[in-house]
This record gives C-alpha cells, sequence and structure tokens, in this order.
C-alpha cells in the first residue's frame, strides 16, 4: 500500500468554496468566477501533481491557469441545469452590463438565441468563455516549461479547450442541445 502524505490545505479549499456555493454566496465578477475555479478545480489539479511527485512551479503555474478554464468550463456547461434549479454561476455585473436579470435565466427566457434575452445571454457567455480562453492560452505557452511528467495530470485542459470551440461553433449558446454530447475523440487530442 503505497501511502501520500498529502497538503490538506488543497483539499481545504475546496471545501471551504463548496460550503460557501451552498451558503448561496454570489459570483459578483469574473474574478469571482475565477477564484472559484482557483479554489476548486485548480486544487484538484495541484493535489494530483502532489501525488504524482511532481514538485514543479511551471506546473504549478499551468495547472492554476488549467484549473480556473475548467472550473469556469464546468459551469457554463452545468448553466442549463444550474437555470432550472433557480442558481446562477454568471457574473451578475456581466448579467447587468448586458440588462440580463437572473429571474429571466431561471424562467427559461433566454433559451433562444434570437431573443432579446437570449442576445444578452450570447455576450455573457462569449465574454466567460474568454476568460477560460485566455487562461487555456496562457497554459498553453508554459509548455516548453513543464516536466513530461506533470502533462497526463494536466491533459483535463483538452476537455475545457473542446467544449470552447464547440461552444464557439454552438454561437455561444449554452442552451445548444449539441453541447451536451460527448465528443469521443477528445480523449486523444493534445493541449
Amino acid at each position: 500500500m503505497i501511502l501520500f502524505k498529502l497538503n490538506q490545505g488543497w483539499l481545504r479549499r475546496v471545501i471551504e468554496r463548496r460550503e460557501k456555493d451552498i451558503r448561496g454566496e454570489q459570483i459578483w465578477k469574473i474574478e469571482d468566477l475565477e477564484a472559484f475555479a482557483e479554489d476548486v478545480s485548480s486544487s484538484l489539479l495541484y493535489q494530483t501533481l502532489q501525488i504524482n511527485g511532481t514538485n514543479d512551479i511551471s506546473a504549478d503555474h499551468a495547472a492554476s491557469h488549467i484549473g480556473k478554464a475548467l472550473g469556469i468550463v464546468t459551469l457554463l456547461r452545468g448553466t442549463p441545469h444550474h437555470a432550472q434549479n433557480k442558481k446562477n454561476y454568471l457574473p451578475i455585473s456581466l448579467l447587468s452590463k448586458h440588462g440580463l436579470s437572473e429571474e429571466s435565466l431561471f424562467r427559461g427566457e433566454t433559451t433562444d438565441p434570437n431573443s432579446v434575452q437570449g442576445k444578452a445571454l450570447h455576450e455573457v457567455v462569449y465574454e466567460v468563455s474568454s476568460s477560460a480562453k485566455i487562461h487555456l492560452d496562457k497554459a498553453r505557452s508554459m509548455t516548453s516549461s513543464i516536466p513530461k511528467e506533470a502533462i497526463p495530470i494536466l491533459l483535463p485542459a483538452a476537455v475545457a479547450d473542446d467544449y470552447l470551440k464547440r461552444l464557439q461553433k454552438a454561437n455561444f449558446n449554452v442552451f445548444d442541445p449539441d453541447l451536451t454530447k460527448e465528443n469521443p475523440i477528445v480523449a486523444w487530442t493534445m493541449w
């Protein structure tokens, strides 16, 4: 049996963030969304790097960016489900900036991409997905400095990249039914 001495701080960050989520803490700005993703997704990648025995600042830095992208993509993918359950992870400031209310999201008024609310949601999703894309691009730019043993741990970036490409193809309509389909080829792609 192999035992790992794990940094409990990473797991604590995940738990504390999820507790805030349970208490209904709102995401006001894109930076809040990125912090949520860092606390949950990046922390899990840091923990996995540690289990792998990878102690490298470049790998950690890439994991930070990939975790943020993964976390943001996960929340975007969940938007239709969350909206049905009257939960929102899109930044309130972006909704407001584009004249969209949480209530219109919850009532399903944003599902038609040609409606005023649907077009407003398009703009919000575009801005949020752009943030995820920036983080993926930053991680990609570090590829040459990441130790080879860390690369398999960071491959979930391919899942985020695939979703962002499909979201763009769907004109940033998170309600597009094609976005719920799995891409069997994504496991074979490299970030």
